[in-house]
């Protein structure tokens, strides 16, 4: 194997798995092995483990591994991951040991999993749709644009940046997502609801958008054109990222793209979409990753369903102070 046994390794083991994960996924893991490769050589030069070849790696070069990612603070979650990724290119080398430590010496890996985060406050939900119906310049209007179709859809950065003007029907209000995550792979096409909400200020920018191609690059069928590219017109993720960021210098809110997919999931299971229908929305292959990572029926309304049930004259102001439910969908649907 050489000087570098890991890297070695890992390079062929993501080879292996190309044609089975997302092009992001696959990516993310050679960033992470890459380093892990870094790591394990460093730890070999200092004197700390035997062997950087993860055929022959064994307890000690796990376990010093281990107290490495814990040093630096590192997170349950992004130790997890990281032994995961380690886990998974000692076994294409036939090397079970993490699966024999973690019978012997369980205490020893993080355990748990990642939480929820919350969805967007609304404060912050009706500030973005107040400013946006203030954009009137192009950039603004187009970044007020991709966030209330965002925060309305559900759909993903990808599924934003590549969607075209044509996949949206404005007759029934909705868009074809042909570019889900895991495209050509596990991925597949779906059709998602735009939320009325953003409807106004959607037909305002498609307007715009129209006269705004016609005059700069007449062939562009991107619903959100990169019209002072010189490439293929098409924003890069960076890109669509600045324009995120416009809005949130204007309303104060902070939010990343999939705070915008949590939202629209909470607010659908909040008007009483099932959770198995918003799965599905959102793209997602199990009903598991919906409800652990993304949206799932609050307490409040859970609460409020079974003194509906069991105590049904129960007054509200008797139930009030238990539960402060949100209508997050008013003047959505």
């Amino acid at each position: 194997m050489g000087r570098y046994p890991f890297i070695t390794y890992a390079m062929r083991y993501l080879d292996t798995i190309g044609g089975i994960y997302s092009d992001a996924t696959v990516k993310e893991l050679d960033r992470r092995m890459r380093r892990m490769a870094k790591d394990f050589q460093s730890l070999k030069e200092q004197g700390a483990i035997d062997t950087c070849d993860p055929a022959r790696m064994g307890e000690k070069e796990v376990s010093i591994y281990l107290k490495l990612l814990r040093s630096r603070g590192l997170s349950d979650t992004g130790q997890r991951h990281n032994i995961s990724a380690l886990r998974s290119v000692l076994l294409y080398c036939g090397n079970p040991v993490i699966d024999k430590m973690k019978i012997r010496y369980r205490q020893m890996f993080p355990t748990g999993r990642s939480r929820r985060y919350p969805p967007m406050e609304n404060k912050d939900i009706g500030e973005i749709h107040e400013k946006a119906e203030t954009a009137e310049d192009w950039r603004r209007l187009q970044a007020y644009a991709l966030v209330l179709l965002a925060l309305n859809s559900g759909l993903r950065t990808k599924e934003l940046r590549l969607a075209r003007v044509g996949d949206l029907d404005r007759v029934n209000w909705t868009i074809v997502v042909r570019h889900p995550k895991g495209e050509g792979k596990y991925g597949q096409e779906r059709v998602v609801p735009i939320l009325p909400r953003a409807r106004r200020v959607l037909l305002r920018y498609l307007k715009v958008r129209a006269d705004m191609v016609s005059r700069r690059m007449p062939m562009n069928e991107a619903l959100f054109p990169a019209l002072g590219d010189r490439g293929d017109g098409i924003y890069s993720n960076n890109k669509m990222l600045a324009l995120k960021s416009i809005v949130e210098a204007e309303t104060g809110a902070s939010f990343d793209f999939r705070t915008c997919r949590r939202t629209f999931g909470q607010m659908c299971v909040d008007s009483g979409v099932n959770v198995e229908s918003v799965s599905l929305l959102l793209g997602h292959t199990t009903t598991k990753t919906t409800e652990g990572y993304y949206c799932r029926k609050r307490e409040d309304v859970a609460l409020r369903e079974v003194f509906e049930v069991f105590e049904p004259k129960k007054p509200e102001s008797a139930i009030k102070p238990l539960i402060e439910s949100e209508k997050y969908l008013s003047g959505y649907v």
